[in-house]
């Protein structure tokens, strides 16, 4: 009985596994058309130019206003890793709330260590509070 417990308990956990790495899977190409020619595919940025995504402070201090500036873009002087960058990054109007969601959820899982799922509907919270 126990060996048929574990059978079923390893292939459930294999159907939870490779159907949560989906979302970044589709994140992850996502983010190599729209994000990785200047921030690159690691994170690490274009120095003096575009800030890196890698570990970045600012990111994670401003979470759900990655959510906009994927959207809107952004134009204003930041510190990232005590650097400062005001390379001007243009949005993306037409891009969908669900490429928005899976783009932020592979730059968390990725590039911040952050394993907390962020869902459409924060997506579309998050966009409601733009300041455009």
């Amino acid at each position: 009985m126990n060996k048929f417990l574990m059978v079923i308990y390893s292939t459930l956990l294999f159907f939870i596994l490779s159907c949560s790495t989906k979302g970044y899977k589709r994140g992850g190409e996502l983010y190599e058309a729209y994000c990785s020619d200047c921030h690159m595919s690691d994170g690490s940025g274009l120095e003096g130019l575009y800030p890196p995504i890698n570990d970045s402070d600012y990111i994670k201090k401003h979470k759900l206003d990655l959510v906009c500036i994927i959207r809107y873009g952004f134009e204003k002087d930041i510190m990232v890793k005590g650097k400062s960058y005001n390379q001007k990054m243009n949005g993306f109007p037409k891009i969908a709330e669900s490429d928005i969601a899976n783009i932020v959820n592979y730059i968390n899982f990725k590039f911040l260590n952050n394993k907390k799922y962020v869902n459409i509907n924060q997506i579309k919270e998050a966009l409601s509070k733009c300041e455009k």
